[in-house]
């Protein structure tokens, strides 16, 4: 398989463009899911993070990732409201598989941002963003 370059696909007429993404569509189909990352880190541009909230089946995409490139940083984003077994499950497994932890928290604790807006989960998904629009991921 050769690099994929996005800017000539994109630039490709609309049919030739289906065609060449059916083509590729047809690699990644032989490929289980390590030949499919594996294939995307060699093959994408950019850049590469993993980005983990550390649920109950965090541990499956964080091994699998690892195992191709043991270096990718895996990004938390820790609110402050994680319960202690969570905490203790990213210990874990940071320890167990050698993660590149970056943690990044909001420069105010959960208790001050809960007294300055409120509890911003009970405005749903509206009420975090428009609080929460300085805390970005590009830091």
């Amino acid at each position: 398989m050769s690099v994929l370059d996005l800017n000539a696909l994109n630039a490709l007429p609309k049919v030739e463009r289906i065609l060449a993404l059916a083509e590729t569509n047809a690699q990644l189909e032989k490929l289980d899911a390590e030949g499919r990352v594996a294939w995307a880190l060699e093959n994408l541009p950019g850049n590469y993070v993993l980005s983990s909230s550390f649920g109950i089946q965090a541990a499956v995409s964080l091994h699998l990732v690892n195992q191709i490139r043991p270096d990718i940083p895996v990004i938390l984003t820790d609110t402050g409201y994680l319960f202690p077994e969570t905490y203790q499950f990213i210990d874990e497994l940071t320890d167990k598989l050698k993660l590149n932890l970056k943690v990044y928290r909001a420069a105010e604790s959960a208790a001050w941002q809960e007294a300055r807006y409120g509890k911003l989960w009970e405005q749903g998904v509206e009420g975090i963003e428009n609080t929460m629009r300085s805390t970005r991921l590009s830091r």
